[in-house]
């Protein structure tokens, strides 16, 4: 992601090939773990002084925003939810996977996942056309135009990276 810098547009003075790495976004769980989410991106042509703060973030895509589970943790749930069709079911599943969460959280994800399913689908008809397919639940079909859209390997991290958005996000 970085080596794309060099081709990025500055949205403040429109320059290309000036963007540099300024910092990190860091996170931290505790005092043992912590990480980097993501990096602060400035233009190097931009005045600092006289414009104020011109950086902003560039996000990786496998972590959640204000979510301690990692994107990979969540896609394992959302497969085991796929194979289980119950939410118990899919969290004892996903538990012997390594999902870090009790089952009230796996609940709350699902609430979650279910309200952020407008935003899903207008971000996925963007990039292709949905799965064929009518019947069933309508999350699983959003769930599914994910992985037609951006693969099985890692689609939370893909649609994270490409749209540099949260997963979770609502709006």
């Amino acid at each position: 992601m970085l080596l794309k810098l060099t081709f990025c547009c500055c949205p403040h003075c429109g320059r290309t090939g000036t963007m540099i790495r300024h910092g990190y976004l860091r996170w931290h769980n505790g005092p043992k773990k912590s990480g980097i989410r993501g990096w602060r991106i400035r233009c190097k042509k931009c005045n600092h002084l006289t414009e104020g703060d011109r950086t902003w973030s560039l996000r990786l895509g496998d972590t959640l925003c204000r979510r301690w589970l990692s994107a990979k943790h969540l896609w394992d749930f959302i497969q085991s939810l796929l194979n289980a069709r119950s939410i118990n079911k899919a969290w004892e599943d996903a538990r012997r996977k390594g999902f870090p969460s009790s089952l009230s959280t796996a609940y709350k994800l699902l609430r979650r996942l279910d309200l952020c399913q407008t935003v899903f689908r207008v971000h996925l008809c963007v990039r292709g056309p949905p799965p064929e397919g009518k019947t069933g639940v309508p999350l699983f079909h959003v769930f599914a135009h994910l992985k037609e859209v951006f693969g099985n390997d890692s689609p939370i991290e893909a649609y994270q990276l490409s749209f540099q958005r949260d997963f979770l996000a609502v709006t």
